[in-house]
């Protein structure tokens, strides 16, 4: 069990005392001592699963090691004070003698320790596993092979589940005359349930059957309260801090859910309340009809109490289905053939002992993957623990059998993580600053940073399945993840009590032994006591999870031993001058609160890694003294909007590696720009208020080109400013970036002219561009940048001619060669857009010119382009290979360069005023087209849709003066769906229905004038769905049976409509049976 692992907190504590300047005999024998005892931890670290003495002794000395990592944090914490500095001071004379007195009492522990196990060594001799436990003495560093295939479920890594698929997809999409269908998947722990539901979830067709999709992980704490805030996530910060009561969560969620289409999934629930699930039931009940709730459960008696259709019982994976899923895992996609026939063989066994559990065949075939020896393989199928007794089979022994291969260091970080309660989302960056703030990292190897030691360990957890559901960012960086319940299950069994969940009216149950905890109450509910915390005087790390709370417990200051404490969300004001007396902490997080100011006591936490304070909306300054913060590595300050400047002296933190955000000003005392110079940041980094820099060379010092860890640049000037171009220019110049940057951001940028280093070879990695509002005639030379995928261009109002220049000029590479997405905003001025090498704009450029079969070097990835707000530009170039474009607020002439993009399949034409027919050329590559708000374009487009041979799908949203649909309808015999929406005026539809031969789907919603339907929509024999909302009039008549429009509707398989506003209280109970 992790509670048993010693070895890798006693090497922390070796290392510290190495490093330790004084070093009297009582530093030099403790020291002696940690390399005697460490053989015996390790080999003690490997029996004690088994040994109940052996788990005791490790304990002892577990305790021996914490107490001793104590004296040494006050030692070096204290000797840092101004009045222990001088080596002949009183003060230190005395701080160095009671740190001996301490460390020779802390040695006679362990020596007496080491003794007493040396009596049994004769007996019990030493058996250590070398290749599962690195050497107390070594340094440990772990080689990250290539990176992982994405980790969102997808099918292409789900194996037997495709009938259980469309079962379930059968029930949810299929009309069973219920208002509101509940769908239990009932099955035992590690089947897969939330698996399998994750991909109906993700399902296209399940995305376009309904209106809103809400996932919420219940678990076995079915709070009612809880569940409605999960479904209303998506409001306001202020309407979910006012769900403190029943009826409050009641109301919101129920105007949430009503009148509309939703699918809701309830992950892994447990509770048999019938009163409980009659308030969701109420709550399900204000949906438009055909709303579902999916149910994964592992009680059948849940899935009878509350299932509206019978349950599917999720069986166990086949052999065969369990071994692709293995030989996906374990061997990387090969081919049977290439796997070495004794290991297949192998390998069949072990999938058949895990009894068809996906998890636990995913996780032994995580740990498999990194055994290739046949007699490593053999020593996992002959391993004892497939026998272990039952009561400690609940944690599956496949699952044991991965932790236990997992080496010392891992499984403390793994064990770790069992304070995040079930079903949390873990960031991946938080927990791997909370391993740091608790020694668990430990660097031998100089060059590399703990951050990076710690992002190999976690990917090191997550290659072996033990997170299992894991987020990425835009760039396949690993942010967030979550471990599956069984896997939780397992991590709260290894680390005992060393690591604990405390629910605010259970508080009363600390143990005195537990470590790492956090504390979970919801934000109706007050924590009976804190008192009890009193007794968990060795507590290091706290996590909270409430948001109700206005300052912090003084209790909580009084856990003198933290090395964590998270109070971020916890709602509260102030922060306690107290907090200064926390001077073990190494990570304070309180970002999403609602403080003003830091207390100038912060500066007492000389051993503080991390402060986050993220959305801190209220924050108004930090304190000068948090510049004595000499070990402080990451201070993340992201969105503190009432932030107005940085604390003078900033730059002294030396050791900083986060500061996203730097604030210019020209307040008294504030911090320079230069003060960068020494900083060497990660990641990304904001330097807001440019006008302020009134010296050319601290823009220079700030040296942002030699910070090669950084990856984000944004650059801004406050809008309103008087600062003159010259100046923008020359301090933009010298705030050169580094060559590894993948991000830039210009914003309100007041120079006429770019700086050279937007010209040359500095910008290779950049990946992404965003100017916004800058004052420059011409675009810069972007077109050079080879890795360039993304361009955002805004504001730019001086811009008339995109030109030579913006391609790249005579630059070796030029044209935009991987740039995937371009978007331009509100450019009124801009007239022309060249073709590189052009010698005149494409205005004047006749049209057979422009279409010669002359190769097209620019753009060539070029698959998303959008335009809005550029009033005056009539033409676009030649774009080989775009596939969507977006028009909004545009001039109507752009829609003449339609007919040369031949690879265009979706178009949006937003916000077009002035009547105007498509152009007269081929459209038939379009397969979706939207037209937004646009009364007098529609108006003209009978003839225009001639050319839309291939259309499948066509939008009409918000045209509000629009009348009729166009009868150039009739040309679309390609397609399949056709959306009416918000358009008031729109009173008839042509017969002309009869003509989209294909149309499958036929939506109208909030078109209040219409009140008929075309009698061609009889000859729709494709039509399987039709979906009629907000249309009183014609709602009513359809219900009406046996009227001519519920006649020309009775052919069609499905059809949705809402109906609740118009009939009697009578008929709206017998709606629920409808």
């Amino acid at each position: 069990m992790a509670d048993m692992v010693a070895s890798p907190l006693l090497r922390m504590l070796s290392d510290r005392l190495s490093s330790l300047i004084y070093n009297s005999l009582a530093v030099k024998n403790l020291h002696l001592t940690l390399a005697e005892i460490q053989t015996l931890v390790l080999d003690a670290e490997n029996r004690s699963e088994d040994d109940e003495a052996l788990r005791r002794w490790l304990t002892e000395v577990k305790d021996a090691a914490y107490e001793a990592d104590d004296v040494l944090d006050e030692f070096i914490i204290n000797l840092s004070s101004s009045k222990f500095r001088s080596l002949f001071s009183p003060y230190q004379w005395l701080l160095r003698f009671n740190l001996q007195r301490k460390m020779k009492d802390i040695e006679g522990r362990l020596d007496a320790l080491l003794k007493r196990r040396m009596k049994f060594q004769k007996a019990v001799p030493l058996v250590i596993n070398r290749d599962i436990i690195p050497s107390f003495e070594s340094n440990i560093s772990i080689k990250v092979p290539h990176r992982e295939t994405r980790s969102f479920i997808s099918e292409s890594e789900v194996f037997g589940r495709k009938e259980d698929k469309n079962i379930l997809m059968d029930l949810l999409l299929s009309d069973s005359g219920l208002k509101f269908k509940i769908i239990p998947v009932v099955g035992m722990g590690g089947l897969g349930k939330t698996t399998l539901a994750q991909l109906i979830y993700n399902d296209e067709e399940v995305r376009y059957m309904f209106d809103k999709r809400y996932w919420v992980c219940v678990s076995q704490n079915f709070d009612v309260r809880m569940i409605g805030k999960a479904l209303v996530e998506t409001k306001t910060e202020a309407s979910r801090f006012l769900m403190n009561t029943e009826e409050t969560v009641d109301t919101i969620v129920r105007d949430e859910l009503n009148g509309i289409r939703f699918l809701i999934v309830l992950d892994d629930v447990w509770n048999e309340d019938q009163e409980k699930w009659n308030v969701l039931q109420r709550w399900f009940s204000m949906g438009a009809r055909g709303s579902a709730v999916l149910v994964t459960t592992r009680s059948a008696n849940v899935a009878a109490l509350m299932g509206t259709v019978d349950p599917h019982p999720l069986k166990p994976l086949s052999d065969d289905d369990g071994w692709l899923l293995f030989k996906n895992v374990a061997f990387s996609y090969k081919d049977e053939e290439n796997i070495i026939s004794r290991l297949v063989e192998i390998g069949k066994r072990l999938v058949a002992r895990c009894n068809g559990l996906p998890l636990a065949i995913k996780t032994l075939a995580g740990l498999m993957r990194f055994k290739r020896e046949e007699s490593e393989w053999l020593q996992i199928k002959d391993d004892d623990i497939w026998n272990l007794p039952e009561f400690e089979s609940s944690v599956l022994p496949a699952l044991r059998l991965s932790y236990n291969h997992l080496p010392s260091h891992l499984k403390q970080c793994f064990a770790y993580c069992s304070i995040f309660p079930q079903g949390v989302t873990i960031g991946k960056e938080r927990l791997i600053q909370l391993w740091i703030a608790e020694g668990f990292i430990q660097s031998s190897e100089g060059s590399r940073s703990l951050e990076d030691i710690g992002n190999d360990y976690f990917m090191e957890l997550f290659r072996r399945s033990f997170f299992v559901e894991v987020w990425r960012d835009e760039y396949d960086e690993i942010v967030e993840c979550q471990m599956h319940y069984l896997i939780h299950d397992l991590a709260r069994f290894v680390a005992s009590i060393g690591c604990s969940i405390m629910e605010g009216n259970t508080l009363h149950n600390v143990p005195e032994e537990v470590r790492h905890s956090s504390l979970v109450y919801d934000s109706y509910q007050q924590p009976t006591t804190f008192e009890s915390l009193q007794k968990a005087k060795k507590l290091r790390t706290l996590l909270l999870f409430s948001s109700n709370l206005e300052k912090i417990p003084g209790l909580f200051l009084k856990l003198r031993s933290l090395r964590a404490l998270d109070l971020s969300g916890s709602g509260i004001q102030k922060l306690s001058r107290s907090v200064g007396k926390l001077t073990h902490l190494r990570y304070l997080n309180l970002s999403r609160t609602y403080i003003e100011t830091l207390p100038d006591s912060i500066s007492k936490l000389q051993s503080l890694n991390t402060l986050e304070l993220i959305e801190c909306y209220n924050l108004q300054e930090l304190p000068n003294s948090i510049c004595e913060l000499s070990n402080l590595r990451h201070l993340d300050i992201q969105s503190c909007c009432s932030l107005s400047h940085m604390p003078a002296r900033i730059g002294k933190l030396r050791l900083l590696q986060k500061l996203p955000l730097f604030i210019l000003s020209n307040i008294d005392g504030c911090g320079y720009i230069s003060e960068l110079e020494e900083l060497d940041l990660r990641g990304k980094l904001e330097i807001k208020n440019l006008e302020f820099v009134d010296n050319v060379t601290d823009a220079e010092n700030a040296k942002l080109l030699n910070k090669l860890n950084l990856r984000t640049l944004k650059l801004s000037w406050s809008q309103d400013t008087d600062v003159s171009a010259e100046m923008s220019f020359e301090v933009l110049e010298k705030l050169m970036p580094p060559q590894e940057l993948k991000v830039l951001h210009i914003i309100d940028y007041r120079g006429t002219s770019y700086p050279s280093w937007m010209s040359n070879s500095l910008l290779q990695n950049v990946a992404e561009v965003y100017l916004v509002n800058c004052s420059c005639e011409k675009l810069p030379p972007l077109g050079q940048l080879p890795n360039l995928k993304y361009l955002y261009i805004k504001g730019m109002l001086a811009v008339e001619t995109i030109d030579n220049e913006f391609y790249g000029g005579d630059g070796t590479i030029k044209g935009f060669p991987s740039l995937r997405q371009l978007e331009l905003y509100d450019m009124p001025n801009l007239k022309e857009w060249w073709n590189f090498k052009s010698d005149e704009p494409l205005s004047l450029i006749k049209t057979e010119e422009s279409s010669s079969s002359k190769k097209i070097e620019e753009f060539i990835c070029l698959e998303f382009l959008t335009i809005k707000g550029c009033s005056n530009l009539t033409r676009l170039p030649e774009l080989p290979n775009l596939k969507s474009l977006a028009l909004w607020n545009c001039n109507e002439e752009l829609l003449l360069s339609l007919d040369q993009l031949a690879s265009l399949s979706t178009l949006v034409i937003n916000e077009f005023r002035k009547p105007l027919h498509l152009p007269p050329g081929n459209l038939s590559f379009l397969r979706e087209m939207t037209i937004y708000d646009c009364d007098d374009l529609l108006a003209q487009l009978v003839d225009g849709m001639k050319h839309l041979s291939s259309l499948e799908h066509l939008r009409i949203l918000y045209c509000d003066a629009l009348k009729s649909l166009p009868a150039g309808l009739r040309h679309l015999t390609s397609l399949h769906k056709l959306e009416i929406a918000e358009c008031r005026e729109l009173a008839y539809v042509p017969d002309v229905l009869d003509k989209l031969s294909s149309l499958e789907e036929f939506i109208i919603d909030g078109c209040p004038m219409l009140k008929s339907l075309p009698d061609s929509i009889r000859s729709l024999t494709r039509l399987e769905k039709l979906v009629i909302r907000r249309c009183p009039d014609l709602i009513k008549q359809l219900h009406e049976e046996g009227s001519e429009e519920w006649s020309k509707t009775a052919h069609i398989p499905r059809i949705e409509k809402e109906i609740e506003e118009y009939l009697t209280e009578e008929d709206s109970h017998s709606e629920l049976h409808y």
